[in-house]
């Protein structure tokens, strides 16, 4: 049926021609599937933004742990087992920290926003008219006709449970509540991913100093110097942050290359100056 068939007349630089052919059609429909794939991406899910953050806090919170330990005895000498159990030791209290403060400051929100919905539910049952008329007055200044509007309200009036619909409604549109959501899924969630995350990220500049434990404690005539491990850090958590800052890329729409580029700076910035607070406090302390 055409648009001006079913009575929706839009403005003529509004309307969007038809498909001529059916191969048309189809392409159409596929560029539109396409773009709602990219729009779909789930940039509010908790979980991917504690995972993202928490891989990254990991990688350059144990960098820059071991470069300022590092950087501190680089005058005299540090074992193998004192900076792993040094790298180990901020590994799990960083995962822990993040797992703990994600799980209570998403489960805070969530006890705000039930406050938010319960205090809406009172208003609304005992003011229901002038709660339908302030959301009559919400949907007038954002676009919507007057007499829709109060259409929409007279509906959700005539609905079989009016206080939940317009709780709904309310919450959604004015606080920006899904009051749908399960309730306790995603601060678990984002607290699992929060400590996974945080570890893996923290592992990798630990992985130079496990391959020279390893090396001497099984082949005693073959180890790693310790300056070999601390480039081969620098480098191994310097690809890491890129990979991290590059991946991002797929959820802002900025280049892989300036993503990535953006968290290798911020991270060498951060490296160098831990590296420099540890060989001064080293040589103060001498």
């Amino acid at each position: 049926m055409e648009p001006e068939e079913a009575g929706l007349l839009l403005p003529k630089e509004t309307r969007v021609p038809m498909a001529s052919t059916s191969q048309d059609h189809l392409q159409r429909r596929r560029n539109y599937q396409q773009c709602q794939t990219e729009h779909n991406i789930g940039v509010g899910d908790g979980g991917l933004r504690a995972a993202v953050f928490g891989f990254c806090d990991g990688l350059l919170s144990n960098l820059c742990l071991i470069l300022g330990v590092y950087g501190a005895v680089v005058h005299g000498d540090i074992s193998l087992t004192s900076l792993l159990v040094t790298g180990f030791a901020g590994m799990l209290a960083g995962a822990a920290s993040m797992c703990s403060g994600e799980w209570i400051s998403m489960t805070a929100q969530e006890e705000a926003q039930r406050k938010e919905l319960t205090t809406e539910r009172r208003h609304i049952t005992d003011h229901f008219e002038m709660e339908a008329n302030e959301f009559v007055d919400f949907l007038t200044k954002h676009g919507v006709s007057e007499e829709v509007a109060r259409l929409v309200t007279s509906d959700i009036n005539l609905s079989r449970q009016p206080v939940d619909a317009m709780l709904h409604m309310h919450a959604k549109f004015e606080l920006g509540i899904d009051p749908d959501e399960s309730e306790g899924a995603a601060p678990i969630k984002a607290a699992v991913f929060s400590f996974i995350t945080f570890a893996a990220g923290a592992v990798i500049p630990l992985v130079p100093w496990l391959l020279a434990f390893f090396l001497e404690k099984r082949h005693a005539s073959v180890g790693m110097g310790r300056e070999l491990c601390f480039y081969l850090t620098i480098g191994l958590s310097a690809v890491a942050l890129f990979a991290a800052g590059a991946m991002l890329a797929n959820y802002t729409g900025r280049s892989a290359y300036w993503s990535g580029t953006r968290q290798l700076v911020v991270g060498i910035i951060a490296a160098i100056l831990c590296y420099g607070v540890g060989s001064v406090f080293g040589v103060a302390v001498a």
